[in-house]
Order: structure tokens, then sequence, then C-alpha cells
């Protein structure tokens, strides 16, 4: 069965808050990055909220991958908050818990 996603995007201060609730996987792992990547601009900031998301695979971990490459390559950061402890576990597993912020 194929996850849901929603995708609530909001200016905050000179960020771009991206606020997930649900799944991000196979399913739902194209529309996240369409979500995020025209939001990637020069100097830019983007927080990604997850303190919603109930489950991420691998997909989930190639599109912040790419934004944050896209985003280092224009001098942006991608900022990853408030990950559930699945999501958490999952970063921590695959050495990439640095990526995780507040």
């Amino acid at each position: 069965m194929a996850g849901t996603l929603g995708i609530v995007v909001a200016p905050e201060g000179d960020a771009h808050v991206v606020e997930l609730t649900g799944e991000i996987d196979l399913a739902t792992c194209e529309e996240l990055a369409a979500a995020i990547e025209p939001l990637i601009e020069p100097d830019q900031t983007i927080v990604v909220d997850l303190s919603e998301v109930s489950f991420m695979d691998s997909s989930g971990l190639r599109v912040f991958l790419r934004a944050r490459a896209l985003l280092n390559d224009k001098g942006g950061t991608l900022v990853l908050r408030k990950p559930t402890e699945q999501v958490r576990r999952l970063f921590v597993a695959v050495g990439l818990d640095s990526l995780l912020g507040e």
C-alpha cells in the first residue's frame, strides 16, 4: 500500500519551512522532491520539520541528500529538525545523523 504525505511550505524569516506529515517512501518521494527543489536558490535555508513523519525509507534519504548537495553548491543550507524516533533511527543507522538539527 502506498504511503501518503502532507506537505506545507511557508516562509519563516529568511528561510522556507517545509512541514511534512505522513510517510516518505518510494510512492511519495517524487512529491517531496517537487516541493523542495523549487525552493533551492543561492544562500537559501530550507528547514524541514519531520516531527509528524511516521515512516521514512531510503527514498526519503535520497531526496534530502540531493537537496543538501544542490543547496551546498549554491551556498545554502538544509536543516532537518524534530525527527520522530523512527526517522532518527534511520539516519543513525546509515550514518547520516549529522544531517539532523534541533
